[in-house]
């Protein structure tokens, strides 16, 4: 493992240090079920800080690439496709100038599972997705940006996973690799908050229609809250 994790360069910590990780995955130096150096020996291996690296870890554990296990360690999660680490390692080299592209694509896959969510969720899915709005708004109101963050991929992803398929699940979570790094730049707002209240009330609704529109008001928000903040940079 030693020979493998090299030191990484300063710029972009957190995203090259996840783009190490998925690239040992995807080349197979790391498989499934692996387990990861202790976190101070993987940030001394690397270079790295341990808060940048507990960053990246962070990342790649919101969309399912590794596990921690509190007294364990960390382990490499096991996937039912080998396609879709190769979907997030290029996912995260995605550059800022192709944002357009993933404002189209989350119009793609968040519609349609949202919608498909809204069919089938289970009363379990639903109680998973209402406590996740609950702890945003907690988290909104104490504001707790970073925690906040989490939990709106958390949100996103648990209404992709009630959609009920696995395909378009595998998709959000590739897509998702990228908007963790671009959500962390969008304001969270009340109306931003109020829409994602939005999109859970037509789920709990079994309202499809409802739902999908939600997100498309929600994602419009989304892309005109980075643009402006894009532009003001």
């Amino acid at each position: 493992m030693s020979q493998v994790m090299e030191e990484i360069e300063i710029q972009g910590v957190s995203d090259a240090i996840s783009e190490r990780i998925l690239k040992l995955i995807s080349t197979g130096a790391l498989k499934p079920g692996d387990a990861l150096p202790p976190q101070r020996q993987l940030a001394s291996q690397l270079g790295v800080s341990l808060s940048s690296l507990r960053e990246a870890l962070h990342a790649l554990a919101a969309i399912g690439v590794i596990e921690v296990k509190r007294g364990h360690g960390t382990f490499v999660c096991d996937h039912p496709t080998d396609s879709l680490v190769k979907q997030l390692d290029w996912a995260l080299l995605l550059q800022e100038e192709e944002t357009r592209e993933l404002f189209e694509a989350r119009r793609v896959i968040d519609v349609s599972v949202a919608g498909y969510a809204a069919e089938r969720a289970t009363e379990e899915q639903i109680a998973q997705m209402t406590a996740l709005f609950e702890e945003m708004m907690e988290s909104w109101e104490t504001r707790d940006l970073h925690r906040l963050e989490e939990q709106d991929v958390r949100f996103h992803l648990a209404v992709a996973e009630a959609a009920g398929n696995s395909l378009l699940l595998h998709l959000a979570q590739s897509l998702y690799a990228v908007v963790d790094r671009f959500i962390r730049v969008v304001p969270h707002t009340k109306p931003g908050m109020e829409n994602h209240r939005r999109v859970l009330e037509a789920i709990v609704e079994r309202d499809p229609a409802k739902a999908q529109e939600a997100v498309r008001v929600l994602l419009d928000e989304t892309e005109q809250l980075y643009q402006q903040h894009k532009g003001a940079g």
